[in-house]
């Protein structure tokens, strides 16, 4: 009877106060927050060995396993030879992309190893990493590998490059064209024995400053144009 009498009671005090009789067992249970989650199956990717001035491509898959949408807050390199474009907004469940361009020109007989820093709205990874890298051969001897004239008005200003074909890489020079301002500059280029030799010769006499460059083309599919960069700093002597 006591028994009775205390489950009537407490029933009083439920129904009184208002609380559930019985817990809903998802109530237990803490509501995590929304957020978003950044996985790369595939942060590193090693492309081998390229011709020195072969721009690599790479695209990156990034995928949003959260709950929130994933930002993609900005992209940074560690040089200006390495370029990225990139999804900014990636949604729960989806995938976007960074895809990197890296130019290797300057980097014939070295290796190419570069970082990528992803900076994310995950809250557990607000950066991630990704790395580039192989090697780079020289599809030439340069010699040097871009040309600066620099001097007084009415000075003889003028330089040459000495350009070798290598034996991994043979190739004939087919044409030529220059890409800079009329009247800069003149050139002329010579085959002895087994190189080509070209020169060039300012023609500016006021001063002033130029930029710009001189495209050899090759009969190479390999490499089809080699480009020499020409600057030009025509200036009085202190």
């Amino acid at each position: 009877m006591k028994q009775i009498v205390f489950i009537e009671l407490l029933l009083a005090i439920f129904l009184i106060s208002g609380l559930p009789l019985f817990a809903d067992p998802s109530s237990s249970q803490e509501t995590s927050e929304a957020a978003a989650h950044v996985v790369v199956n595939e942060p590193r990717y090693e492309f081998g060995t390229v011709v020195e001035g072969t721009v690599v491509k790479k695209e990156y898959i990034i995928e949003n396993k959260g709950n929130a949408t994933l930002s993609i807050l900005n992209v940074k390199t560690t040089c200006g030879c390495t370029t990225a474009d990139y999804s900014k907004q990636i949604a729960p469940g989806e995938k976007g992309n960074v895809t990197i361009n890296g130019n290797t020109r300057g980097y014939a007989g070295k290796s190419f190893s570069k970082t990528i820093t992803v900076f994310t709205s995950d809250p557990k990874q607000k950066e991630i990493k990704l790395y580039v890298s192989g090697d780079v051969d020289a599809f030439a001897s340069i010699e040097p590998d871009r040309i600066m004239l620099k001097g007084a008005p009415g000075e003889v200003i003028e330089s040459k490059v000495t350009i070798t074909p290598l034996k991994k890489y043979p190739f004939t020079i087919t044409g030529s064209s220059i890409r800079l301002p009329d009247k800069k500059i003149s050139y002329d280029l010579e085959k002895i024995k087994n190189q080509y030799i070209l020169s060039v010769k300012n023609l500016v006499q006021e001063k002033g400053r130029y930029r710009g460059s001189i495209n050899l083309l090759t009969d190479s599919t390999i490499k089809p144009e080699i480009i020499i960069y020409v600057s030009g700093i025509i200036e009085d002597k202190n």
